[in-house]
This record gives structure tokens, sequence and C-alpha cells, in this order.
């Protein structure tokens, strides 16, 4: 069994990997969002 602090440890590094994590895809993801749908709109222009 896990004692309390290493859970609380636990949870506290998980939750900000998480927050890390969500915050780097949602850099990547968005100009890689942005420059297809660019690209698209594109495409149906030309």
């Amino acid at each position: 069994m896990l004692n309390r602090y290493e859970i609380t440890t636990t949870a506290q590094l998980y939750s900000n990997t998480e927050f890390i994590l969500y915050h780097l895809r949602a850099k990547i993801n968005l100009p890689i969002y942005a420059n297809l749908r660019a690209s698209k709109l594109r495409d149906m222009l030309y």
C-alpha cells in the first residue's frame, strides 16, 4: 500500500505532467491545424 504522502505526490506529479502535456499538445496542434486549414482553403481556391 502507498502511504498518504506517496499518493499525494504521485497525484501531483501526474496532474503536473497532464498539465504540461496539454499545453505542449495545444502548442503543437494549433499551428498544424491552422496550416491544414490554410492548405485546404488554398486547394479549394486554386
